[in-house]
């Protein structure tokens, strides 16, 4: 896939996507969304020579960028997409199914989560047919936002990755403050989203970037981290979410699967 300097490029997503923690927000951008002149859009537009307009927004839902959420109190990042648009990437669907949330409760230290009725709220997520639910929502959306992107911009090529491995790839590696449970529950949480991701891709016949296999040797507990631990103080990154390496991984996979079309 080719594109002619200056070409628009819009990228949608949340906070994997936006890159919150670090550092140098963009300019003129909400301080909630956490953009980042490293995330990896900025990246890919300066190798492709595209002029980048970034929507994304941390936190944001997949329904969020699409405009199906009526409790957003901001535009959907849908309208940032124009006839003049050439590529759309998107790296989101964890907030709609609780995975980032998940693991960031369970990491909380156990009295806070007592008191802040935290524990109530994680026995709710480990019921398989809530997670169930939310993963047939995700897969509507999805597919309405490819469509919509395509309704609002025919001639661009949009671009999908899934998320980037956090956790060990099994229990034989510890990850602390999580328990092998709560562990356990957010690779089946990061699975489960992927699969969503990767099979609305292929039915909407999008280009996919798979940054979960190639991130795997490098989960947070490594010893080449592309992601942040849970510190909530002093991190290179908000906590489980990607540091600049991993925005440049995202970034080299996307730039390859484009240039394979």
């Amino acid at each position: 896939m080719e594109f002619q300097q200056g070409d628009g490029y819009v990228a949608l997503g949340s906070s994997y996507g936006a890159g919150p923690g670090l550092g140098d927000r963009v300019a003129g951008s909400p301080r909630a969304a956490g953009r980042s002149t490293h995330n990896y859009a900025h990246l890919l537009a300066e190798r492709l020579g595209l002029n980048l307009t970034d929507a994304t927004f941390s936190g944001a839902t997949v329904a969020q960028i699409l405009g199906r959420d009526a409790s957003a109190k901001r535009a959907p990042q849908l309208d940032s997409v124009t006839a003049e648009t050439r590529l759309v990437t998107l790296t989101g669907g964890g907030n709609d199914v609780g995975y980032v949330g998940y693991v960031t409760m369970a990491s909380l230290p156990p009295l806070l989560r007592s008191i802040t009725g935290t524990n109530r709220r994680l026995a709710t997520s480990r019921d398989p047919r809530e997670l169930q639910r939310k993963g047939a929502a995700l897969a509507d959306d999805l597919l309405a936002l490819f469509a919509a992107i395509r309704e609002r911009a025919p001639k661009a090529t949009i671009a999908v990755t899934d998320y980037l491995a956090l956790l060990p790839a099994d229990s034989s590696t510890s990850a602390p403050p999580l328990s092998r449970d709560d562990a356990e529950q957010g690779r089946q949480y990061w699975s489960y989203v992927n699969a969503t991701i990767r099979q609305a891709a292929a039915r909407a016949k999008v280009v996919f970037a798979d940054v979960a296999s190639i991130s795997a040797p490098h989960h947070a507990w490594s010893t080449d981290p592309w992601l942040e631990r849970f510190v909530l103080l002093g991190g290179k990154a908000a906590p489980y979410h990607p540091l600049r390496s991993g925005m440049v991984a995202v970034a080299d996979a996307l730039e390859a699967a484009l240039r394979a079309v």
